[in-house]
Parts: structure tokens; sequence; C-alpha cells
């Protein structure tokens, strides 16, 4: 692509096939360090994982340099359902409009030369959206709104019983039960709009996949996860799934709770047994996801204790392939 130009010098995008070993270590760093301090998660094995990848040629995507140097970074998978984008990254002192635009084109452009006959979605966590509003709306996404949030666990209240449910810990015969309540407790819902997982059994069950065996989603703690069960069914009627993802932090990926079962406290009651269960291990905060549109959890979790640490959009698109739009004159 052409160059673009900011303050400090041209913009250009690159694939990942065009850089040299080594050449995204600072920002993978700046990444790094960047999660840790202001999310509380060390992907240090991310980082890894994401060198190794690029320099065997297994992972596509693309790099965005200012006056020559690496400032950051995306890329892409294409699974059976949806092409994801994974993360979508630029070191702090190189955030700019200009600049997040041109990754993104760059990320779209190679998306369209794989032909996905299928949904695209970004869920990366992005710290400033300056840009990518502009740049993915432009190319037909949708906008939608989630927030990170955090607890201290210095001043958790013991877990009481739920005069309805039993509470405990995670056990591997839980997988299946735990995968219809996923699926049960989102259907037709607003975070079934923004990932398409949850809209079939198949897709909740390759979140679960991701959620207790894939380093994306943390070091799954089945301690630290619960699982509700109805005492006069004896029914799974709700999951919560947590992850060590930092030496100090426990994060709750999957908090679900049967449609039959809502709104009567069981997900209050499976998150403070897990609230409770992280400090006991040593973990000094707990943290979690939640989009701003599911007002019902979004108030469940600020009764709970947990503050905004970061709202951050995600992007979805529809409908696929793309058409090549001919450049203007």
């Amino acid at each position: 692509m052409a160059a673009a130009e900011t303050a400090s010098g041209p913009i250009e995008v690159v694939p990942f096939a065009r850089l040299t070993t080594g050449a995204l270590s600072g920002v993978l760093q700046a990444q790094r360090t960047e999660w840790l301090a202001t999310l509380g998660w060390d992907i240090a094995g991310i980082v890894e994982f994401v060198e190794t990848a690029i320099a065997g040629r297994s992972l596509r995507g693309s790099a965005v340099l200012v006056d020559g140097v690496v400032v950051g970074f995306g890329f892409f998978t294409v699974e059976i359902d949806r092409c994801l984008i994974g993360e979508v990254y630029v070191q702090p002192d190189a955030r700019s409009a200009d600049v997040h635009d041109a990754l993104v084109e760059g990320i779209i452009r190679q998306i369209r030369q794989t032909r996905p006959r299928k949904r695209v979605e970004s869920q990366s966590i992005v710290f400033d959206p300056r840009g990518f509003d502009e740049a993915f709306a432009r190319h037909g996404f949708e906008r939608h709104e989630r927030t990170y949030m955090a607890k201290a666990l210095d001043a958790v209240d013991e877990a009481t019983d739920h005069v309805d449910v039993d509470i405990r810990p995670w056990r591997d015969i839980d997988f299946s039960p735990a995968l219809e309540v996923v699926y049960q407790s989102y259907r037709g819902t607003v975070d079934a709009q923004l990932n398409v997982q949850y809209r079939s059994r198949e897709g909740c069950a390759d979140l679960l996949d991701a959620l207790t065996d894939s380093m994306w989603c943390g070091r799954f703690d089945p301690t630290l996860a619960r699982i509700a069960q109805d005492r006069a069914t004896g029914r799974c009627c709700g999951v919560v799934i947590a992850s060590a993802i930092g030496p100090e932090t426990s994060h709750l990926g999957q908090i679900s709770v049967l449609p039959s079962h809502q709104h009567r406290g069981v997900g209050r009651a499976m998150i403070a047994a897990s609230l409770v269960a992280a400090r006991a291990a040593g973990f000094e905060r707990t943290t979690l996801a939640v989009t701003s549109a599911n007002t019902a959890a979004s108030k469940l979790y600020e009764v709970m204790g947990f503050a905004v640490c970061v709202p951050f959009p995600v992007y979805t698109r529809e409908t696929a392939p793309f058409r090549v739009r001919p450049r203007s004159t």
C-alpha cells in the first residue's frame, strides 16, 4: 500500500512474511508489559507462541511500521464458522488514528485474499479506539462495547449457601452439562450477536475447550471454577469458569446460568464462592469482561465490587466474503 504520513514519519503495513526474525520482539514485549500492568494478565506464553508462529510462517497477519520501525501488529485465523481477528495491538508511544487505520486496512486486505465465506469478528482488547472505529465501520463492521473489570480480594465476604442449589468446584465430568448451560443461557442474547460460538452447541463446545485447555484464556483452575447444581433435580444449572492469568490475578472467563434459574442469586453465589477460593489460593484480584449492553450482568458485577478497568470495542461483520472496492481516483 502507499505509505501514509504522521508527525513521526511514513506509515507502512507489511504482511508477516516480509518481517525479519525478531522484528516484532519489541512490540510483543511492550504488549506483555501493558497487559500485566493494566489487566493483571501475563501473556508470556502467548508472546512466545506468536513469535514462533511468525518465524515459522504459520500465522497470517500484518505489522505496521512508522518510519521503518515496527510499532504494532494484528493477526487472524479462519475457523469453521468465522474468521477471527485474534489480536490488534500498537505500542503506546505510536498510537494514533492514522496508524490504527493503516493496520486495520492491512489486516482486512489479507482477509479478503483468503476469501472467507463466513462471519468476521474482532474480539481483541483495544486500549485506544482512535482510527479503529472508523476503519472497521468503513468495511461494514458493527461496533459493540465491552468492559474489562477488576475486583481486589482483600475484603471478600465469606460465601453463603444458596437456598435452592449446591455450589461446588469443577469436576471433569462437568464439561457436557456445563456446555448445555452455556448454550441455553446465551440463546438470543446480545452476546450471541458478538460471538457466533454462542449460537450453537458445537460453538459453545469449542469455547469451553478454549477456556479449559488453552493458554489464550489463562491457565484453567478447576479449584476456582464453580458448578451450581439444583438440589431438587440434580441438574447442572450454572457454571463459572475461572483461570489464573497472572501471579496475582484470577479471571472469570465464563459465567452462565440456565434461564430457568436466572434472577435467583445463582450467579452471584457462584462468583462469591470463586472469589473466596481465589483469595484462599493467594490471588490478590479477580477480573472479568462483560458486554456493556448486558445491563443485568454489568449491574451484578458492580454491586459485587468489580470496577471498570478498561472499556474496549469489539467489531463484527455478519457476512463475507468482502467485495474488493475499486480505488477512487
